[in-house]
C-alpha cells in the first residue's frame, strides 16, 4: 500500500488534496510515523495551509504524548486555522483529559462550522468522570 501512496504522489506532483488522503488513510492503519514522510511533499506555498496544519496534528496525534497534541491543536486554532480533523483530534484528546468543559466547546462549535460532521464529532467525545475522592472514615 505504501508504495501505491508513493507512486500517487509522484504523480499528483504535490497536490494538497492527494498527499492529505494518503495521510488520512496511512494513520488510519496506524502508520503515523510513515505518514510524517509525506509532510515533506506538501510544496512549500501550502505549508502554512489548513491542510498542512490539519495533517501534521494528525500525524503527530498518534507519535507524541496527548497533552502536546492539545497544545498544538490550541495554537492551530488560535491561529485562525479551522479544519474538520483538527477539531476531531482535540474533542477526543479533551475528553479522554477529563477537559470535558473544553470538548463540549469544540464539539458545540465544530457542529457550528459542519454540520454534516456532528456525528462524527460525538463519536470521539467521550467525556471522562471526574473522581471523587472519599474521605477516610474518621477514628473513634
Amino acid at each position: 500500500a505504501n508504495e501505491l501512496f508513493q507512486k500517487a504522489a509522484v504523480t499528483g506532483n504535490g497536490k494538497v488534496k492527494i498527499l492529505r488522503e494518503i495521510i488520512m488513510a496511512l494513520c488510519q492503519y496506524g502508520m503515523a510515523k510513515e505518514a510524517q514522510e509525506y509532510l515533506g511533499r506538501f510544496p512549500a506555498e501550502s505549508q502554512d495551509s489548513a491542510d498542512y496544519h490539519a495533517m501534521n496534528l494528525l500525524t503527530g496525534d498518534g507519535i507524541v504524548n496527548p497533552s502536546m497534541t492539545l497544545d498544538l491543536g490550541r495554537k492551530i486554532i488560535a491561529n485562525s486555522v479551522h479544519d474538520p480533523i483538527v477539531y476531531q483530534i482535540l474533542i477526543k484528546r479533551a475528553s479522554e483529559s477529563g477537559l470535558n468543559d473544553y470538548a463540549e466547546t469544540l464539539l458545540n462549535e465544530g457542529t457550528k462550522r459542519w454540520p454534516e460532521m456532528k456525528a462524527e464529532f460525538s463519536t470521539v467525545y467521550k467525556p471522562k468522570q471526574k473522581e471523587v475522592k472519599k474521605e477516610a472514615p474518621k477514628a473513634a
